[in-house]
């Protein structure tokens, strides 16, 4: 019998692409279910990752965004559920949210990056060579700060 090493660097990112394994995280696949029947969302897939896992509300637990599509008007946005079981938060799909407005079509990239001084992390959503904001919890709701056009 050999052994096995497993590296596990200290340090690494905490956000990653949404686990697909089942299993993980099912408390997101359970507050998805609600929360799209009730919103009217599909998952969208125009851009990659479709999910994105980080701190994202500074309570220490992996929370989910999803990139998402309004069933009826074919909106684009982002859809964030919270592990701690807080209310979800929809940008865009049909609900304006900071300047991005209703309709994140315009969105083709996203990533995860640190908070702004606080705990957690933040969501960098861009147009290519063009603008960019981050959405950040902070003082228990999240917030839109431009970045650039």
């Amino acid at each position: 019998m050999g052994l096995v090493f497993v590296v596990c660097p200290i340090g690494m990112a905490t956000a990653q692409p949404a686990p697909t394994a089942r299993g993980q995280l099912v408390w997101s696949e359970k507050a998805w279910h609600k929360e799209s029947l009730r919103r009217q969302l599909v998952r969208d897939s125009s851009i990659s990752p479709t999910a994105l896992v980080a701190d994202f509300d500074g309570d220490g637990r992996r929370d989910v965004a999803w990139t998402v599509r309004h069933q009826r008007t074919g909106e684009r946005g982002i859809l964030i559920v919270h592990a701690s079981g807080r209310a979800a938060q929809q940008c865009g799909a049909g609900v304006a949210f900071g300047n991005g407005g209703t309709n994140y079509e315009w969105m083709d990239h996203w990533e995860v990056i640190p908070h702004d001084g606080g705990k957690g992390a933040a969501l960098l959503i861009a147009k290519a060579e063009s603008a960019s904001a981050r959405i950040e919890f902070r003082g228990g709701r999240y917030r839109w700060q431009q970045r650039g056009d």
